[in-house]
């Protein structure tokens, strides 16, 4: 992760493997250290994202400046047909391919069910969410009744957020006379 300097002097440097970071030989002066955040996450800590220091004398050695990150929140589940009507997609039943699965809210978002009728929505923000699919033609859905209401925070990650679904029977026939 690239840490920024900026002040008397302005340099950057990378992290190393475990994180920690140095700028030597500076002067005397003020300064201001922030860090380019990486795509899914959030900085949690300074929470003014930036840390001031005022260097005062040559020798001087400040420790501590330190950053805080979280992963933004992920969902994700399965789409597939409930053959059986028990309400559970099981062993054996098909996957839904191609179907729209929907976050509406803060960071509103959609997808569509891949081969094995999965879904994924990552780098969701901080908030009040609902998901739902949007159902084809012919089809009831069984589970969940309507959509999933979720409140999403830093490091959310909830998988078996599936989406059952069934095509009603039919009885067909012919009056004779």
């Amino acid at each position: 992760i690239k840490i920024r300097l900026t002040g008397v002097t302005t340099d950057s440097a990378v992290t190393d493997p475990l994180g920690t970071y140095l700028f030597d030989s500076l002067a005397v002066g003020s300064y201001t250290v922030s860090e380019d955040v990486p795509s899914g996450w959030a900085q949690t800590f300074p929470l003014s994202g930036t840390h001031s220091i005022s260097i005062d004398s040559l020798m001087q050695n400040t420790t501590g400046k330190n950053f805080c990150n979280a992963l933004f929140g992920v969902v994700h589940g399965k789409t597939g047909e409930d053959m059986n009507g028990n309400g559970a997609f099981d062993i054996g039943e098909s996957p839904l391919v191609g179907w729209k699965i929907s976050l509406a809210g803060p960071s509103p978002d959609s997808t569509v069910t891949d081969s094995f009728g999965d879904y994924t929505l990552s780098n969701i923000s901080p908030g009040s969410y609902t998901l739902s699919e949007s159902l084809h033609a012919g089809w009831t859905q069984k589970v969940p009744p309507g959509s999933y209401s979720l409140t999403i925070s830093l490091e959310f990650d909830s998988s078996g957020l599936n989406f059952v679904n069934y095509q009603p029977g039919t009885i067909h026939g012919m009056k004779f006379d």
